[in-house]
């Protein structure tokens, strides 16, 4: 018993003696390559995800990763236990959080313009000088 009770404080000493590492972006960055690298033939999916799009750091360290579609998101969060448990494990901080979030995509849908007249209102659309040049020109479009 007495042994036991000996190697008890040598445990606590030994994990009070592992201080979390701060998170800072550079090594967020280098673990995120490694994992993405580690992934590609395993799982191509995910690594095309992890590949394109960067993670953020936020203020609290909490790291935001944007994407472009929630089958992306999904994907993701399918696989965020191993990304995450990774990254604790090589930046040696095991508060980390990875938070997912589909970025809205504010482009036009492109109209595909088959008239002469859709194909210069989607120029003027583009360029509004067009329009003084037509009307300057007197030019008419049929």
């Amino acid at each position: 018993m007495a042994n036991s009770s000996a190697t008890s404080p040598n445990l606590n000493k030994e994990t009070h003696l592992t201080e979390e590492k701060e998170v800072t972006y550079d090594n967020l960055k280098s673990s995120w390559r490694r994992y993405t690298k580690s992934i590609e033939k395993l799982n191509p999916r995910l690594y095309s995800i992890l590949n394109n799009c960067t993670p953020e750091l936020t203020e609290n360290k909490d790291i935001v990763v944007k994407v472009q579609s929630t089958f992306q998101e999904e994907e993701l969060i399918k696989n965020r236990g191993d990304l995450t448990n990774f990254l604790r494990e090589q930046i040696e901080n095991y508060s980390i959080q990875i938070e997912v979030i589909v970025e809205k995509n504010d482009a036009k849908v492109s109209v595909k313009a088959f008239t002469a007249a859709d194909k210069l209102n989607a120029m003027i659309q583009k360029n509004p000088a067009l329009q003084t040049l037509k009307e300057k020109f007197n030019l008419d479009i049929s």
